[in-house]
């Protein structure tokens, strides 16, 4: 009788099919790859465009803000252009002279400095203020003495104008101020006059004639008034 002999190999895991859990094949490694890969391309162009449209804001932003500073220089460039044409075109009250951006009355009456700088203040001026060559150089053109808005009143030696300005400019005639020169018979001299060419004080009691001031503006509203 003969024996049979049977090889039997060990059993041998078998390899895992690609359909059982647990199995990742290379198909699916793939596929997850993408999906993430649309999402950050689109995040990237998402971002990309975000950033362009920032540039593209800051610059018109920038060139906005330049428009604007432009604008802002012309409005005041023209405003004041109008002011100056307005000014040039005011005319003055009847008896009055123009001179630059200011108008003149010179009074037909003599009374004393108050006086004389009362009747200026209820024509809606004062005594004419001398501030500038130019106007000394017109006020020539009027004859005789007449009081100027020049005085010492609150302090001797110390000569302001009717504004309060301190006198810069002046036009005083030789050896004067001299307040009467200490001489009993002229008193107190306190008060100044124009006495062609040149400024004289003399006392504020004089009569004389004299010349008012006021804006060509504010003469435009008296006479609106």
């Amino acid at each position: 009788m003969e024996d049979i002999y049977v090889n039997v190999d060990p059993l041998k895991p078998s390899a895992a099919s690609p359909n059982q859990p647990g199995h990742l094949g290379p198909r699916a490694k793939g596929t997850r790859r993408s999906r993430w890969g649309p999402a950050v391309l689109g995040l990237g162009l998402l971002c990309a465009g975000l950033l362009a449209g920032l540039l593209v804001l800051a610059v018109r932003y920038s060139v906005t803000v330049k428009e604007l500073c432009t604008l802002s220089t012309l409005k005041q460039r023209f405003d004041e252009q109008l002011k100056d044409n307005i000014k040039r075109n005011q005319t003055c009250p009847e008896g009055w002279r123009k001179f630059e951006n200011a108008c003149y009355h010179h009074s037909d009456q003599k009374k004393s400095w108050n006086n004389g700088r009362n009747d200026c203040i209820k024509k809606g001026g004062d005594l004419v203020v001398i501030d500038s060559s130019q106007e000394q150089k017109f006020l020539l053109e009027y004859e005789g003495d007449f009081w100027i808005g020049l005085t010492d009143l609150e302090q001797e030696g110390t000569w302001k104008w009717v504004d309060g300005a301190p006198l810069i400019l002046s036009n005083w005639a030789e050896k004067q101020p001299d307040n009467g020169n200490k001489n009993a018979a002229y008193g107190e001299e306190d008060c100044a006059h124009s006495r062609r060419p040149t400024w004289n004080d003399v006392s504020c009691d004089t009569n004389l004639r004299w010349i008012c001031e006021t804006s060509a503006e504010d003469a435009q509203i008296s006479m609106a008034q």
